[in-house]
């Protein structure tokens, strides 16, 4: 993958039949899920896991490679009515992480999309 920006630290996450990875810089992280999660269902909770793992780390920044446009959208709506993105953008906002949510193209990664603050989910 080229990058029009380097990020210090990258979160990919994927699904399969016995659950959901996440990788963060080279450490696999397996959780299990149910079979009744759809594809976004399983995106957000991947990634408030992902966000969980890299907030208790010493990274200063966290960039989380998505490509389900609709979790991305959920993320940075600051009136999102999901719980589940409403954790995310809890966690992002209280982590003192530079968070920022990225979504492959054909060629490289588009410039991030930055989750609400708090104020602006208010």
């Amino acid at each position: 993958m080229n990058f029009s920006w380097t990020p210090k630290s990258y979160t990919q996450i994927c699904r399969n039949e016995k659950g959901l990875g996440v990788i963060i810089e080279q450490d696999y992280y397996l959780f299990s899920i149910f079979k009744s999660f759809n594809i976004y269902t399983a995106e957000t909770y991947a990634t408030f896991e992902a966000l969980k793992i890299a907030s208790a780390s010493s990274l200063e920044s966290i960039t989380i490679i998505k490509d389900s446009l609709s979790a991305l959208n959920s993320i940075i709506n600051p009136y999102s009515k999901n719980e589940q993105v409403q954790l995310i953008q809890e966690l992002t906002s209280i982590n003192n992480k530079t968070n920022s949510f990225v979504r492959p193209n054909t060629d490289n990664l588009q410039q991030p999309y930055l989750p609400p603050t708090s104020s602006q989910r208010k």
